[in-house]
């Protein structure tokens, strides 16, 4: 049996301009939003919560 996943992401690396950090970044909570194994992904920015990836 498989556990779903809690996960607090920090996304302080996603600043403009993206750098490869940045877009690594990026693309890995694009594709953690997306898997069916996360059950809650909370970001973490600079000690706040924002909403979304923008």
């Amino acid at each position: 049996m498989t556990q779903a996943l809690n996960i607090i992401y920090n996304v302080d690396a996603i600043s403009h301009p993206l750098t490869g950090i940045g877009r690594y970044t990026h693309q890995l909570g694009l594709q953690l939003q997306q898997n069916p194994a996360v059950a809650d992904l909370k970001l973490f920015s600079g000690g706040r919560w924002p909403n979304n990836f923008e």
